[in-house]
């Protein structure tokens, strides 16, 4: 009889010669269908016979599939369609990926030092504070002769030329963050908060904010921040802040 993935020769011809106008999934169904009514109208006094029985059963159960498999691919081309002519403002679609990531990224415990473990938000808070404390401010220095040997038993092939180093090293210039910024896609966001491209780059663009990030990477880059954004950190050292 066929199947969906492998179509009677007849039915394909169909798909083929309609499937300009009609999606095959519709026109597979229509088959199942009619050969379901031939089924019955051809054995109305054959009611009792196991051949007919089971052959009945199996056009219900391969309807019933294509049924559902026909709503799956006009519920994709809709989901799809709705993405590409609206993007993020197709709001349900979009608060459903946001959802998915949020499920994908929480956390449901954290192991304290002695065992137990931290479930609540602020003792998950407090515990990875406690961790992060201890392991990137008050952490004890690196030992740079285990760090030499370490970078010197890297062979050679496997090492990045010298002057690939210092490309890699050197700070991103304000016209290569703009290049980026502008080959960026429009109508989506560089991350689950929604922040717009569309607004990072009329931001970032803006005559009075560029002399503004400058001057805080140059500042960052050197490893000197003024009081007045330690003041807003919180900290009284950029060790603190970092």
């Amino acid at each position: 009889m066929g199947s969906f993935e492998n179509p009677p020769e007849r039915v394909l011809s169909n798909i083929v010669t309609q499937g300009f106008f009609t999606s095959p999934s519709t026109l597979w169904l229509r088959y199942l269908h009619r050969q379901y009514r031939s089924l019955i109208r051809l054995n109305r006094h054959h009611h009792n016979d196991e051949s007919y029985q089971a052959r009945l059963q199996q056009l219900r159960h391969d309807i019933d599939n294509s049924s559902k498999m026909r709503k799956l691919i006009i519920l994709h081309y809709v989901l799809v369609s709705k993405w590409r002519e609206y993007g993020e403002r197709s709001n349900k679609y979009f608060y459903e990926c946001l959802k998915d990531r949020q499920v994908a990224k929480y956390i449901p415990a954290i192991a304290n030092e002695d065992g137990t473990l931290a479930t609540t938000p602020d003792d998950m808070v407090s515990r990875a504070h406690d961790f992060l404390t201890a392991s990137c401010i008050n952490a004890e220095a690196i030992d740079t002769s285990a760090l030499s040997n370490i970078l010197q038993a890297i062979p050679e092939d496997l090492s990045i030329a010298e002057d690939d180093q210092e490309l890699l090293a050197m700070p991103w210039s304000d016209d290569e963050i703009l290049n980026g910024i502008s080959r960026s896609p429009y109508r989506s966001s560089p991350g689950v908060d929604g922040f717009p491209y569309e607004l990072l780059r009329f931001l970032y663009g803006h005559p009075r904010v560029k002399p503004l990030c400058s001057r805080f990477s140059m500042k960052l880059s050197l490893w000197r921040v003024h009081t007045s954004f330690l003041a807003y950190f919180g900290g009284d050292s950029f060790t603190e802040t970092r």
